[in-house]
Protein backbone atom coordinates (compact mmCIF):
# COMPACT_ATOMS: atom_id res chain seq x y z
CA UNK A 1 0.00 0.00 0.00
CA UNK A 2 1.10 3.76 -0.78
CA UNK A 3 1.89 6.36 1.84
CA UNK A 4 -1.62 7.74 0.58
CA UNK A 5 -3.54 4.86 1.78
CA UNK A 6 -5.77 4.37 4.10
CA UNK A 7 -5.92 1.56 6.87
CA UNK A 8 -9.64 -0.16 6.72
CA UNK A 9 -10.39 -3.73 7.50
CA UNK A 10 -12.47 -3.67 3.99
CA UNK A 11 -12.76 -1.73 1.22
CA UNK A 12 -16.31 -1.32 -1.28
CA UNK A 13 -15.96 0.32 -4.65
CA UNK A 14 -19.63 -0.17 -5.79
CA UNK A 15 -22.97 0.71 -4.39
CA UNK A 16 -24.81 -1.27 -7.17
CA UNK A 17 -27.95 -3.36 -5.08
CA UNK A 18 -27.61 -6.89 -5.39
CA UNK A 19 -23.74 -6.59 -4.63
CA UNK A 20 -23.31 -8.91 -1.45
CA UNK A 21 -19.63 -7.69 -0.81
CA UNK A 22 -20.96 -3.71 -0.64
CA UNK A 23 -24.34 -4.84 0.88
CA UNK A 24 -22.05 -6.56 3.76
CA UNK A 25 -19.90 -3.71 4.29
CA UNK A 26 -21.68 -0.30 4.41
CA UNK A 27 -25.22 -2.64 5.99
CA UNK A 28 -23.53 -4.80 8.27
CA UNK A 29 -20.09 -3.55 9.39
CA UNK A 30 -19.43 -0.63 11.25
CA UNK A 31 -15.79 0.62 11.12
CA UNK A 32 -13.97 2.63 13.57
CA UNK A 33 -10.68 4.73 13.08
CA UNK A 34 -8.85 5.80 16.56
CA UNK A 35 -5.74 7.42 16.03
CA UNK A 36 -3.30 9.36 18.64
CA UNK A 37 -3.30 12.60 18.03
CA UNK A 38 0.54 13.44 19.17
CA UNK A 39 1.71 9.58 17.01
CA UNK A 40 4.96 9.47 15.86
CA UNK A 41 5.03 6.38 13.82
CA UNK A 42 1.73 7.40 11.42
CA UNK A 43 0.73 10.54 10.80
CA UNK A 44 -3.16 12.22 11.96
CA UNK A 45 -3.36 12.71 8.38
CA UNK A 46 -3.89 9.65 7.69
CA UNK A 47 -6.99 8.96 9.92
CA UNK A 48 -8.59 12.15 8.55
CA UNK A 49 -8.02 10.74 4.61
CA UNK A 50 -9.64 7.17 6.29
CA UNK A 51 -12.55 9.09 7.26
CA UNK A 52 -12.85 11.48 3.95
CA UNK A 53 -12.17 7.73 2.49
CA UNK A 54 -15.25 6.04 3.97
CA UNK A 55 -17.61 8.66 4.13
CA UNK A 56 -17.16 8.94 0.12
CA UNK A 57 -17.97 4.59 -0.15
CA UNK A 58 -21.37 5.40 2.26
CA UNK A 59 -19.53 3.31 4.67
CA UNK A 60 -20.92 3.89 8.25
CA UNK A 61 -17.92 5.00 10.69
CA UNK A 62 -16.76 6.99 13.50
CA UNK A 63 -13.37 8.69 14.19
CA UNK A 64 -11.94 9.06 17.73
CA UNK A 65 -8.93 10.81 17.94
CA UNK A 66 -7.01 10.75 21.27
CA UNK A 67 -4.20 12.63 23.50
CA UNK A 68 -1.70 10.31 22.98
CA UNK A 69 0.90 9.06 20.59
CA UNK A 70 1.02 5.53 18.82
CA UNK A 71 -0.08 3.66 21.96
CA UNK A 72 -3.39 2.75 23.64
CA UNK A 73 -4.94 4.88 26.08
CA UNK A 74 -7.88 3.62 28.56
CA UNK A 75 -10.40 5.89 26.84
CA UNK A 76 -9.67 4.12 23.42
CA UNK A 77 -10.18 0.39 25.05
CA UNK A 78 -13.30 1.53 26.53
CA UNK A 79 -14.08 3.07 23.26
CA UNK A 80 -13.51 -0.10 21.31
CA UNK A 81 -15.22 -2.26 23.42
CA UNK A 82 -18.57 -0.15 23.31
CA UNK A 83 -18.44 -0.49 19.22
CA UNK A 84 -17.39 -4.03 19.23
CA UNK A 85 -20.39 -5.04 21.38
CA UNK A 86 -23.08 -4.36 19.20
CA UNK A 87 -20.78 -5.28 15.82
CA UNK A 88 -20.56 -8.79 17.56
CA UNK A 89 -24.42 -8.65 18.49
CA UNK A 90 -23.56 -8.50 22.17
Amino acid sequence: MGADAPQSSSVGSTSRPGNLRQSVITDVLRHIVAHGRFDDKLPLAWAERAHQWLDKLQVSHRVEIYAMGHELCEQEVVDFRGWLGPVLGL
